[in-house]
């Protein structure tokens, strides 16, 4: 009889509902964040999924930078780097009839985690009309880009007229990669209003 007590009284304790708490510790210099996923307050509904830990590398956990409102959007999509690149620019020329607002920044991937913002991070500019201006970094660790990482760049832009595009270079004086670029036909529209014509304020 007292063992059959017993054991009814472990599987009442175990099938107990448990107060889901969230866990954050400090990283030592170098170590990792780990962060665990807190269950609903309870009454709500809950799903079948189990909490999972997330551990992120402390030095890639960056934020994503929310462009200017209005405008246009624009995302070349994931790409990785092509054999032989040596430096990756990317680059905006203004064929609208005034100076337009842009602002570029380039994202490393990964997966199942939050894009990274690669250096230089969020450039802004007022570019004028006919003008054409650009950025390039270098392939290799711990540089800007590495191989065996997607990337991806986000444009904004203030007029449909200023067109993006992505080059790949196999040295560092702008010998494009044939074949490899991204013209402003691959750019995709994610946000704001990907037609309006209009100047800079």
């Amino acid at each position: 009889m007292l063992p059959m007590i017993a054991r009814t009284c472990l599987l009442t304790v175990l099938a107990a509902p448990v107060a889901a708490v969230e866990v954050m510790r400090s990283p030592a210099p170098g170590d990792t964040l780990e962060i665990e996923r807190s269950a609903p307050p309870r009454g709500a509904n809950q799903s079948a999924e189990s909490s999972e830990a997330v551990t992120l590398p402390k030095s890639q956990t960056m934020s994503v930078n929310q462009p200017e409102s209005g405008g246009c959007l624009l995302s070349s999509g994931p790409f990785a780097l092509p054999a032989g690149t040596r430096s990756v620019d990317w680059k905006l020329v203004n064929r609208g009839a005034a100076s337009a607002r842009v602002e570029v920044t380039v994202y490393r991937l990964r997966i199942g985690a939050s894009a990274e913002v690669v250096y230089p991070g969020t450039l802004r500019k007022v570019l004028p009309h006919a003008h054409e201006m650009h950025n390039a970094n270098s392939v290799g660790s711990g540089r800007p880009f590495e191989t065996g990482s997607d990337y991806e760049v986000v444009v904004w832009r203030s007029d449909a007229r200023v067109l993006p595009a992505v080059s790949f270079w196999s040295d560092h004086g702008n010998s494009e990669i044939p074949g490899t670029r991204i013209g402003p036909e691959g750019f995709v529209a994610v946000g704001g209003d990907c037609h309006r014509r209009g100047a800079h304020d």
